[in-house]
């Protein structure tokens, strides 16, 4: 493998998708389904690999029935 460059992945900051969608008693698939975002996106934004974009974030806070500042934890409750 000459050559080829290791691609390393840094996290982003996590956030509450995991427990939400947990706390819900909902799946990826689930949650794939209340929202249409892919299970597999859905897996890199719960592990933070992928960055939740605005439109991401508002879809989610729509399936969860909740707003969009809830899906990044705050600081108060460490």
């Amino acid at each position: 493998m000459v050559g080829m460059k290791k691609r390393i992945h840094t996290p982003i900051p996590v956030n509450n998708l995991k427990h939400l969608r947990r706390d819900a008693g909902w799946s990826q698939y689930d949650l794939e389904l209340a929202s249409g975002i892919s299970q597999s996106r859905l897996s890199l934004l719960e592990r933070g690999i992928r960055p939740m974009s605005a439109e991401d974030m508002e879809t989610l806070a729509q399936a969860f029935s909740v707003t969009s500042d809830r899906l990044f934890p705050s600081d108060r409750a460490r």
